[in-house]
């Protein structure tokens, strides 16, 4: 996988190639509320429900976890308010 980025170097721009892969933090639904940490701006984070479903919550860098609301896959309808992330 490539991604490319533009560095600004003293006023030069210059591209780079990038070879990545990015893994977002998973754990039960139980670890994520009693820990209940506050979640970075755009962070994801997955989360394994108990009826085995998997979710994920985005931060927004003031609350946390257990204030933020869940986006769903599947079936759902995903309600999002864009100024709140």
């Amino acid at each position: 996988m490539k991604r490319y980025a533009i560095l600004n170097n003293g006023g030069i721009k210059m591209s780079q190639i990038y070879d990545a892969r990015i893994k977002s933090k998973r754990d039960t639904q139980a670890n994520w509320e009693s820990n209940n940490p506050l979640l970075l701006n755009g962070e994801i984070v997955l989360v394994d429900m108990t009826d085995g479903s998997l979710k994920i919550k985005i931060g927004n860098g003031t609350s946390n976890f257990n204030d933020l609301q869940y986006f769903e896959f599947g079936d759902s309808t995903v309600n999002v308010n864009w100024d709140d992330i």
